[in-house]
């Protein structure tokens, strides 16, 4: 089943860098996640928790410089790689609740618009 796109505009440009006011397909929510959490998390590039998901990742993948990653233990103590999986899992769970919230506000205020 082919579904038509969703396409979407802020009314007014959002005032940041990584949004803008043009019209743009809707990111799907289950496979674009990142997408969707760019353009309506209420405050993306500002989030702590977006920064610990990337830190998160960095840890994970063990790209962490040495100083990042003591910094990073001293914070949040040890995990396991399997115990970071689980806390990238429960942070983006917050992200997809944040965000999707506020695409619920931007479009019940009218500061997004839908066409299809």
């Amino acid at each position: 089943m082919t579904t038509t796109p969703i396409y979407f505009k802020y009314k007014n440009h959002p005032g940041d860098l990584l949004r803008d006011d043009s019209v743009q397909r809707l990111p799907n929510f289950n496979t674009e996640k990142e997408d969707f959490w760019v353009w309506f998390h209420p405050d993306y590039s500002g989030s702590e928790t977006v920064a610990y998901l990337n830190d998160l990742y960095k840890w994970l993948d063990e790209k962490l410089d040495e100083e990042e990653e003591q910094k990073f233990l001293q914070y949040y103590g040890a995990m396991t790689k399997e115990e970071i999986e689980v806390e990238i899992e429960r942070t983006e769970a917050v992200l997809d609740l944040e965000s999707l919230e506020g695409f619920w506000r931007m479009v019940e205020i009218g500061k997004v618009l839908i066409y299809s």
